[in-house]
């Protein structure tokens, strides 16, 4: 048998439980930054300082249930709040959540394009990151192959509001 210290009526604050992933990743999210890091050791403590990226991005990502629609975004203001979006040249696929043993993944496949397995490294009410890890790719640079280990794409996201 079990006793606590607590009277019956007293109040508790019961923690609110985590929505899963695949439920906040839903709604409308702006891809706001990209950044592509190459590493020559599969363990990433190597870095190729001089090829490594980091980029500005406006595409507008629209996540519901169970479709990925993708598209450029056009701010309709003038103010450069991007508080307004218009989708232009918009690509929509399926799309899946799942898990590896490091963590929560999307899968989808834009027509035309490869598969994208992208990792759901941080996610919250406002702010969402996805990182890409590609092992042993060849690239060029002034005429030569060059073999890196791991090159690791992230793209980060501000959810849009909605009005």
């Amino acid at each position: 048998m079990f006793t606590g210290c607590q009277e019956p009526d007293d109040d508790v604050d019961m923690p609110v439980p985590e929505k899963p992933v695949a439920e906040q990743i839903q709604g409308e999210w702006l891809n706001y930054q990209g950044s592509n890091e190459y590493f020559f050791n599969p363990d990433r403590t190597d870095p190729y300082e001089e090829w490594n990226e980091t980029f500005e991005l406006t595409d507008a990502y629209r996540l519901d249930a169970s479709n990925i629609s993708r598209g450029y975004a056009i701010t309709s203001d003038y103010d450069g709040a991007f508080s307004h979006y218009i989708y232009t040249d918009v690509d929509t696929a399926p799309y899946t959540v799942f898990k590896r043993p490091d963590g929560d993944y999307i899968r989808y496949q834009i027509p035309g394009q490869q598969v994208q397995d992208w990792k759901i490294a941080a996610i919250n009410d406002s702010t969402m990151t996805w990182e890409q890890e590609k092992r042993n790719m060849t690239y060029f640079s002034a005429g030569n192959e060059v073999l890196v280990a791991v090159t690791l794409n992230t793209m980060k996201f501000r959810r849009l509001k909605v009005d």
